[in-house]
Formats: C-alpha cells, structure tokens, sequence
C-alpha cells in the first residue's frame, strides 16, 4: 500500500538505542512542543518506549513507571493539547493506514 501523496513529513527524527531514559523523554518531549507549536492534527509513528514516555508525562508518572501502561506494537494511542497534555485513549488495536489519514487529514512525523 502506497502512502498517499497528500501526506507531508516536516519532520524526521531517527531514534538511536539509549542507555538514558531521560534523554529519551528530553528528545520525544522537544518533538512534541515543536508539533504542538503547530497547531494541527498530527500523527506520530515512534518505538514503543518513545510513546510510553511521552504517555507517563502526559499522566504525570515516573518515568521509571513507563511499563505500568501497555502499548502493543502498531497499536494507536490519542492525546490532545489544550494548555496541557491529555491522553484520550491509549493501545487501540490497529486500523488500515489509509484509513486513518483520510480520517486526520494530518501529518505523519516518525520519531
């Protein structure tokens, strides 16, 4: 299946393996002001660890608490900014790539 030409990637950001989750949480966190800067719908397609450290600081855990929460491989996990992070729902099973752009009409960003 083709990406749709529609689609734009402003921003790519590869991930290296890192011994420091802080560091982790300090790259992914930079990524999500940059998005919420933006001011759009964007979706972001990153490693189960990058998604899990943004998530516990979107629920204010520890970060030594990421893998109370479950994020299964694929799955699609919804937060919103208003004057602060806000999970709506975390690990919805996967749904077909091109159905979920025609449904965000956004942006796909790969950490």
């Amino acid at each position: 299946m083709a990406i749709p030409s529609s689609l734009r990637i402003p921003l790519k950001i590869k991930y290296l393996e890192e011994s420091d989750p802080q560091k982790v949480l300090g790259r992914a966190m930079e990524v999500v002001k940059q998005v919420i800067e933006r001011g759009r719908d964007t979706v972001l397609v990153s490693h189960g660890f990058v998604i899990l450290s943004i998530l516990t600081k979107a629920l204010n855990m520890k970060l030594s608490d990421a893998f109370r929460l479950k994020v299964d491989t694929g799955s699609i996990s919804l937060m919103e900014y208003n004057d602060r992070l806000r999970v709506i729902y975390i690990n919805l099973k996967p749904l077909l790539l091109k159905d979920l752009c025609k449904c965000l009409k956004s942006s796909i960003i790969s950490l």
